[in-house]
């Protein structure tokens, strides 16, 4: 879906996307719209506008795709990933000197 499409089934002006691409946050009213027109829940569109953190949102971020990630992205990935693995589970600097 284009911008322009998009725009349309919201229901917006094009240049309200300039807008946002600049820096100007959308209001609530704009992002319920947009998160209709893309088949999402408004929380998901205020995630991706960067209204409200993931975590405050109560929700799982997407994985990136590691192709089209940097090197210092995919590091951050990887930290990230590792940062939520369950309590107690072992990690690989919890491993035995005989597990391989």
């Amino acid at each position: 879906m284009t911008q322009a499409e998009l725009a349309a089934k919201a229901g917006l002006e094009r240049s309200r996307f300039t807008r946002w691409r600049q820096g100007e946050k959308p209001n609530l009213d704009n992002a319920r719209r947009v998160a209709k027109a893309l088949g999402v829940t408004p929380m998901e569109v205020m995630v991706g506008f960067h209204l409200i953190t993931a975590e405050e949102a109560d929700q799982r971020v997407a994985s990136p795709d590691p192709a089209v990630l940097t090197d210092q992205q995919l590091v951050a990935e990887l930290n990230r990933r590792l940062k939520r693995t369950t309590p107690g589970s072992k990690s690989s600097d919890d491993s035995s000197p005989g597990d391989t």
